[in-house]
């Protein structure tokens, strides 16, 4: 939805060899037409993970827009100039949210998740929202798959 139109996601937690779960995310990409998706497979050591901030109770379909639109307003206002900061071309946010009560942000190491979890808690006070404490997991390595080819996000 924030990227202009829905994107197609799933969270699955699935047994096997890093080669079937590539092959799988593949197979499932071609089948709604994907020109790339991201992969975050759990990896010992690995610099990738999730911010996770637990509101502790249900968000209102208010409280909700009220988080998207501050994360509309810092991706456009404050992003770019943090971004710059930290080195990097481009930079935006997006949240995952879990039950209407939990909200994540998957960051590809360090310097994403810096700034991750800068941008989300300014979203979350801009949509007047009480500020939970942020949970950090690490241990994901982020895998970008395009139509014949995979790259390691770093």
């Amino acid at each position: 939805g924030l990227w202009g139109s829905p994107e197609p996601s799933f969270n699955a937690y699935l047994k096997g060899s890093e080669t079937q779960m590539v092959e799988l995310a593949k197979a499932w990409g071609a089948d709604y037409q994907q020109d790339a998706m991201v992969m975050l497979l759990p990896k010992e050591g690995a610099e990738g993970g999730k911010l996770i901030w637990d509101f502790g109770r249900t968000l209102s379909e208010g409280d909700l827009d009220a988080l998207l639109k501050g994360v509309i307003e810092v991706n456009r206002d404050l992003s770019p100039a943090l971004a710059s900061q930290a080195g990097l071309e481009d930079f935006m946010v997006g949240l995952t949210v879990k039950d209407k009560r939990d909200v994540e942000y998957w960051a590809s190491g360090p310097d994403t998740f810096q700034l991750g979890q800068i941008l989300i808690t300014e979203a979350i006070k801009k949509a007047g929202l009480s500020l939970p404490e942020v949970l950090k997991t690490p241990g994901y390595e982020f895998r970008l798959l395009f139509k014949g080819a995979d790259y390691f996000v770093k």
